[in-house]
């Protein structure tokens, strides 16, 4: 330990001049507001601005310099084997230098930023209180990664050794192999995992600098050639160790199935047939939310791998056989692909297709009945292809600028959209125009119009080719419900209006009948409507102030969750199957949340009794099916 104090002492005094140039630059930096191209104000932000300029130039400048020449300069000047014949341990000599060039840097750092601290030129805004710790560990990181980065590189060059050629290999194929883990994970939208994984490499990468720089002053000694062997030897040994480590570090976060979630967040399943879009955290893996393709009957799972999509944006057929979605294929400004999964084939596997478009453009993707045709909304334009030939049908230019709210096929040939003409969103309320598609003719022509409506109004497309939409609109706290002529955009009848003091939702049966539940405090209830939105009867509930509606889990029933407060919990929601032809109740407990929310997003009427129906999430988020005849719950994905 003395010899490691005394090599310290030594560098310090040889450089002590250090810190008075650092001191002179501290006090330059408050003469910042005399110069004569600044504007006039903020003297004290722009003496605070410049002295931390000028203290970060100066420090990564100081840990250059000093990093080259700790030992660079001993081995040219022949010292450093006086140094070591001496009984001066080469541990304490590299540790020494390293020592007293985090103090030098550090150091004059701090000194060019002293007098503007004095003078209270730093606020807070600039440098927060309770972030200084974490600030602190990352510059001295940094200083001690320059000084070690330097010393190595000043080795590598003076050795004049073919290794040197070697090195350069070794540093691209690392780079290429973190920049390939790095981009998958960032793919995946898994960031906390990304940085997690990066900074326990780059503490492994610096420790493995550090390590190396001693393995050169004790195995290389005077001879700089040997020393540069010593030095590659020891970095790239540890640093392709923690490559392979980060590497299989990647593979593991993601080498996830539906069974490593914690819990299901968000369900959206396919108007019929057993296949859902499930996500939720996963276990042990920060904030990383994946999505499935899940058969809730079977179990077999297929993840959305580089979905660029949300769970609602997942694309199912009218007839529940394929579902579509997009996928990031590169970094920043790459292109997404369309990638699609047969869902009646045992084994099929997800089909990347030939369509694909930029990423900032895509606003959403619907699939034709028969899942055959695919509609992209890219922007301002609207583009249909042919899945199997990945051929471009059509592609139109929105009049307007309109930006599209719904869009879904009539029929193979036939799509229709909503859509508002103010796309950046400027006006809170106004009319939202009816387009039509023909695709054969490759014409776009405004049918109709919805006049004053909230872009935060919601449609459902009540069948492919149904004549009318329902409309849930809110105006100043209020919510209407109403059925509105899918093609002219008249009103055909009002089905019910709630206050604010009111929770309203509605669903739609499978036979065309619309729903509407109200809770309040006159009670619980639920109105029900022909397909044509004639009133037909009222159902009166238990009393609640929040009222949830899910999907039809049995033929002419309708699944209803109420709870006692408009913020309460799901451990506080009771949950019931009603029967609408003759108003019997059936309780199925306590926090089981119907998983059928995203039907709005829907393009298309959920079969009655089917999987999207019959699911629900517990509340310990496990995803149950209600199975009817048992009046009981089969657990299809159990919370991690």
């Amino acid at each position: 330990m003395r010899a490691l104090l005394a090599v310290v002492e030594r560098e310090l005094g040889e450089r002590r001049t250090v810190f008075a140039a650092a001191l002179v630059a501290g006090l330059a930096a408050l003469a910042t507001p005399l110069l004569p191209w600044l504007a006039r104000g903020g003297a004290r932000e722009q003496t605070g601005v410049m002295a931390l300029t000028l203290a970060s130039a100066f420090a990564v400048g100081l840990a250059l310099t000093y990093g080259a020449s700790m030992i660079g300069r001993d081995l040219r000047e022949r010292r450093l084997g006086f140094y070591l014949a001496r009984p001066i341990p080469a541990w304490s000599l590299w540790f020494g230098k390293l020592a007293a060039g985090l103090l030098l840097v550090l150091g004059g750092g701090f000194l060019v930023l002293l007098p503007a601290v004095v003078a209270g030129a730093i606020p807070g805004a600039l440098i927060p209180r309770d972030r200084v710790p974490l600030l602190a560990a990352l510059v001295a990181a940094g200083a001690l990664s320059l000084l070690v980065l330097a010393h190595a590189a000043t080795v590598a060059v003076r050795s004049r050794s073919r290794l040197v050629v070697l090195d350069v290999a070794l540093l691209f194929a690392t780079a290429g192999a973190v920049t390939a883990v790095s981009r998958r994970l960032a793919g995946e939208s898994a960031s906390a995992g990304l940085l997690r994984g990066l900074s326990a490499y780059g503490l492994l990468t610096l420790a493995a600098l550090v390590a190396a720089g001693w393995a050169q002053v004790a195995a290389g000694r005077s001879d700089p050639r040997r020393g540069h062997g010593a030095l590659s030897l020891t970095l790239w040994g540890i640093v392709g160790v923690s490559t392979a480590l980060l590497a299989g570090y990647g593979w593991w976060f993601l080498a996830v199935s539906p069974r490593s979630l914690e819990g299901v967040f968000g369900v959206a399943a396919a108007p019929c047939g057993p296949w859902m879009v499930v996500s939720g955290r996963a276990r042990g893996r920060g904030d990383y939310e994946p999505a499935f393709l899940l058969d809730a009957t079977t179990g077999r799972s297929v993840r959305l791998a580089g979905s660029v999509t949300g769970l609602t944006k997942v694309a199912f057929s009218g007839d529940g056989t394929r579902a579509a979605w997009l996928v990031a294929t590169g970094g920043r400004g790459s292109p997404a692909e369309v990638r699609t999964l047969d869902l009646a084939a045992p084994a099929a596997r997800p089909v990347a297709t030939t369509i694909s478009f930029p990423m900032q453009g895509a606003f959403g993707l619907t699939l034709s009945a028969d899942g055959g045709r695919i509609a992209v909304r890219e922007g301002p334009s609207l583009s249909v292809y042919d899945l199997a030939t990945g051929r471009r049908l059509v592609s139109v230019r929105l009049p307007g600028a309109v930006a599209v709210a719904r869009a879904w096929f009539v029929s193979a040939d036939r799509l229709r959209l909503l859509g508002f003409s103010d796309p950046r969103g400027r006006v809170e309320r106004g009319d939202l125009a009816i387009l039509e598609l023909d695709v054969p003719e490759k014409r776009l022509r405004e049918t109709g119009r919805i006049p004053d409506v909230a872009r935060s109004a919601l449609f459902f497309v009540r069948d492919g080719g149904g004549a009318t939409l329902l409309l849930r609109d809110t105006c100043e706290g209020s919510t209407t419900f109403a059925l509105v002529n899918a093609v002219t955009g008249s009103t055909v009848a009002a089905l019910a209006a709630c206050d604010r003091d009111t929770a309203c939702q509605a669903t739609t049966l499978a036979d065309g009948r619309i729903v509407v539940g109200e809770a309040g405090a006159t009670g619980a209830r639920l109105r029900v409507f022909s397909p044509a939105g004639e009133a037909e009867r009222v159902l009166e509930l238990p009393a609640a102030r929040t009222i949830r509606l899910g999907l039809e889990p049995v033929a002419g029933s309708v699944a209803v969750a109420l709870a006692p407060d408009r913020l309460a919990d799901w451990a506080a929601y009771t949950t019931l199957i009603v029967d609408i032809a003759h108003g019997s109740r059936t309780a199925l407990g306590r926090a089981y949340r119907p998983a059928g929310w995203y039907w709005w997003v829907s393009d298309w009427r959920f079969a009655a009794g089917g999987t999207a129906a019959r699911a629900f999430l517990a509340q310990d988020g496990s995803l149950v099916l209600l199975d009817p005849s048992a009046n009981g719950f089969r657990t299809v994905l159990p919370a991690g």
